[in-house]
């Protein structure tokens, strides 16, 4: 079983029971095509319809990301913790009935209304409106812009852009929190990536000034070959949110590395940082 990191669902605005997807990436490294299927195994209460889902078949030696996006779920009370196991099977025929092996995927979920004004009290939020509310540029690789732009917002009338110019070009934006001694404190970021490359894949990472990885998430925002077990993550708004370290002064940063350098543009947009009241 492989573990993955905890994963924070912002759960405002979401429908009752809601659409929860689960993103992954399979490979197949036999010599063969491979056909790839994907199911929840025993969920906890309140899933529904996490039968496998027959995801088509995968060449010798290539890899694709899959979308599985069945699942739902009723919505729990805030702050709600569970852990959800994915498998992911490879099967040797188009009739999915010789299975070669599977992989458990073990997700740790945590539901948090970002809305919830009586379980959290709000530390910051940003929607960019004014200005860049107290968030600046780290250039480590090439020159880096962070800008208030209008362009495109998700609320509102602006947003705030991370763009590069240069090839390759490193670099974040940054800004200091101060957290209470409480039980638990999370973070929601809406983000849109306009992507220029064909095959061209970006990873937001989400570190603290102590340099813990809070979270690190793999967008496809383009995907080789069509679309599969779902629609493709591109041009569009999406919603990343991780728990934060408590009871200090902490720097998040907010770092995009495309995995072939190009020359793009992100945005983020209506930022939260929230603590428990107690």
């Amino acid at each position: 079983m492989v573990e993955t990191p905890d994963v924070v669902v912002p759960m405002e605005d979401l429908p009752d029971p809601m659409s929860i997807t689960f993103l992954y990436k399979a490979t197949n490294v036999s010599g063969a095509t491979v056909y790839v299927g994907v199911q929840l195994i025993t969920p906890p209460a309140g899933w529904a319809n996490f039968a496998e889902v027959h995801c088509g078949g995968l060449g010798v030696g290539t890899d694709n990301y899959f979308l599985f996006n069945t699942p739902t779920r009723t919505k729990p009370v805030t702050g709600t913790t569970e852990v959800v196991t994915l498998r992911v099977t490879y099967y040797s025929d188009s009739g999915y009935s010789v299975e070669l092996n599977h992989e458990d995927i073990a997700y740790t979920y945590t539901y948090v209304d970002f809305n919830d004004l009586v379980t959290y009290n709000v530390v910051d939020e940003d929607t960019f409106e004014v200005d860049l509310e107290g968030w600046s540029r780290v250039e480590e690789v090439g020159d880096w812009y962070l800008v208030r732009d209008t362009s495109i917002a998700r609320t509102g009338l602006a947003s705030m852009q991370l763009r590069s110019t240069d090839l390759p070009a490193i670099g974040y934006a940054r800004k200091d929190f101060v957290i209470s001694n409480i039980a638990a404190a999370f973070i929601r970021i809406w983000l849109y990536y306009d992507y220029k490359s064909a095959t061209q894949e970006g990873i937001l990472e989400l570190i603290t000034d102590a340099g813990e990885v809070v979270t690190k998430r793999t967008l496809p925002l383009a995907i080789d070959g069509s679309p599969q077990c779902g629609s493709e993550i591109c041009s569009q708004w999406l919603c990343v949110a991780a728990k934060i370290p408590v009871n200090g002064s902490y720097q998040v940063r907010l770092r995009m590395l495309p995995e072939a350098y190009d020359f793009h543009y992100c945005y983020f947009d209506d930022i939260k940082v929230i603590e428990t009241a107690v």
